[in-house]
Formats: C-alpha cells, structure tokens, sequence
C-alpha cells in the first residue's frame, strides 16, 4: 500500500493557493448554476407544450424577449423574437438605436453582439416596437420567458400595447 499521511503543517494555505482554489471552486458553481437554471427552463418549456395542441401548420406564433440595461430597467437595449407562419420560422434581433453604446454585464450577461441567426437589426426603440405590435397583432399565440415584464416595458413606450389585450393569446 501506497499510503502517504499528509499533515496539517504540509498544506499549502498560502493566500495564493486559496485564492486559485476558491477561483475555481466559484467558477465551478456558476457553471452548475447555469445548468440548473437551463434545465429548470427546459422543464418548464416541456411542461407549457405538453399542455398545448398547438398546430404549427396553422397557428402564427411568436415567441419574443426583451433586454433591458441592468444599471437602469427603463432603457430598452435588445428586442429579439421568433414567429412561425405558415409554416415558416423567421428570427429576428433589433438593437436599440438609442442605447446602443450602453451594456450590460455587471449582473447580466452582454450578449449584444451574440446574435446566431443573421444580422441584427439598429433602429430607434420606437420603429422596432411598432414592428413587433405588428407581429404581436398577427399572432395567436404568444409566448415568452417574464413576458409581464416584457409588456411593462413595451407599454411604457408604446401605450397601444397593453398585456391585457393580448392576455388570451399568452401562453
């Protein structure tokens, strides 16, 4: 057997050691963090479309979320959205003209410039938001992730776009 016996006084506890170990134990967290969260979401998405019956040959759907600056929740930065109609997926990513030299990441990660889908979009926050009213009005079914809080921010700069008129179409 080759057993070695190690002692108190052998350890390395020098400030950098701990620091380097607690560094990677915190690194190690937030990564077990975040996938707990995504499978908690992924959960809930099953859940939400275990429910529905929803005919993707003929319902039009959206699926949209808003990113607000952390520092200041009343600043729009990025509006993006899915729909499907008629059979057909189109992803759309708009950058608020407005905002766009602030960012988040503080507590929020910045993923302004992440956009996997094709080009996003810079308009003035009031040309975007009436493109996606347009797109909320031809959908039936609407789904989003903290979507009472998405409509808070729509109906802030848009005072057409109320939740309640859309209530019967969230999901």
């Amino acid at each position: 057997q080759n057993t070695k016996t190690i002692k108190f006084k052998d350890l390395d506890l020098s400030l950098d050691y701990i620091y380097r170990d607690f560094k990677s134990y915190h690194l190690d967290l937030k990564s077990v963090e975040y996938f707990k969260n995504s499978i908690k979401i992924l959960k809930s998405n099953f859940k939400v479309l275990n429910k529905l019956s929803i005919d993707f040959y003929k319902d039009n759907i959206i699926c949209f979320d808003i990113e607000a600056l952390e520092e200041d929740q009343n600043k729009i930065l990025e509006i993006g959205w899915t729909t499907i109609k008629n059979k057909e997926l189109k992803v759309e990513h708009y950058i608020v003209q407005e905002h766009l030299d602030l960012r988040n990441g503080k507590f929020v990660e910045d993923n302004k410039d992440n956009f996997l889908f094709g080009k996003s979009i810079i308009l003035p926050q009031k040309e975007i938001v009436k493109i996606l009213k347009k797109e909320l009005d031809l959908s039936d079914i609407i789904i989003g992730q903290g979507i009472g809080n998405d409509f808070k921010y729509l109906s802030k700069i848009n005072n057409e776009i109320k939740f309640q008129d859309y209530n019967n179409k969230v999901i």
